[in-house]
């Protein structure tokens, strides 16, 4: 049963995937660019996801955000380009694991800027014989790994916002 869920659970939740911004995507006055790589590590499981919210939002470990944050999932394209509004974050979930807030990791999005949040490291494993599942997100910061990758495949956004070091931290 508790494979049926885990397997329910991560459909849902690649379904709800923030989709990557575009050139042609117009930013709201109070949103910001929020532009993270999403890595897999060690992982057994197909597709593993993390909710963040905005600081004064309560975490639903089944639907996710419901308004403000968003999900990133680890799958292709592995680098992020969000769109999101402005404020503090933090990661509330990975898969269905809720994190306790006073141990997320942590970060602001200002408006009208690309804000890089570092690289957020997804791991996940089913151990069969114990029936467990164990999930663990970081986050590693390659700022210049990413904002060469960030300006070599969407020159268009590079050119277009102003680059800000918003590294998420606990």
């Amino acid at each position: 049963m508790k494979k049926y869920l885990l397997l329910f659970s991560i459909s849902v939740l690649s379904a709800c995937a923030t989709p990557n911004i575009t050139y042609d995507t117009e930013l709201k006055a109070e949103e910001g660019v929020l532009l993270t790589k999403v890595i897999c590590q060690n992982s057994n499981i197909p597709i593993i996801s993390a909710a963040f919210y905005r600081i004064d939002q309560k975490q639903n470990s089944f639907l996710g955000p419901t308004e403000g944050g968003g999900i990133v999932v680890c799958k292709e394209p592995y680098l992020k380009i969000l769109k999101v509004k402005e404020g503090e974050y933090y990661f509330g979930n990975v898969g269905q694991l809720k994190i306790k807030k006073n141990n997320a990791y942590k970060f602001k999005i200002e408006r009208n800027k690309a804000n890089y949040i570092g690289n957020v490291v997804l791991s996940g494993r089913f151990q069969q014989m114990q029936n467990t599942l164990y999930l663990g997100l970081s986050v590693r910061d390659s700022e210049k790994l990413i904002l060469d990758s960030f300006k070599d495949k969407y020159p268009d956004l590079y050119n277009k916002y102003e680059y800000v070091n918003a590294l998420a931290k606990k």
